[in-house]
């Protein structure tokens, strides 16, 4: 099963979002076929079903992933026609990329 898309919309900022009781993430990859969340929080299992994130028309790719918490770290696993890619770089921030998760 995906990962939730309740907490998401295209307002939601970019990159990994700290809520109560979890983390949104978005990333926009419109080549690929699926993208996951892997990290600390999911012992980097890749392909997850649980941190598969839900693309939109637009090629945005989003979920909220329950129970992750401050300090996991994590990076995106991108599926496209030329296969897999971990990136830690498809939503980095004007601070810099986010592999770890802190309260701001």
């Amino acid at each position: 099963m995906p990962a939730d898309t309740s907490h998401v919309g295209p307002h939601t900022p970019m990159g990994a979002n700290l809520l109560s009781g979890g983390v949104t993430f978005r990333a926009w990859a419109p080549r690929a076929s699926a993208v996951y969340v892997t990290g600390s929080f999911n012992r980097w299992i890749a392909t997850d079903e649980n941190c598969r994130l839900v693309r939109d028309a637009n090629g945005y790719w989003a979920g909220f992933i329950a129970g992750v918490m401050e300090g996991a770290q994590y990076k995106f696993y991108v599926v496209g026609a030329d296969g897999p890619v971990i990136s830690a770089t498809l939503c980095s921030r004007a601070s810099g990329i986010r592999l770890e998760l802190r309260r701001v």
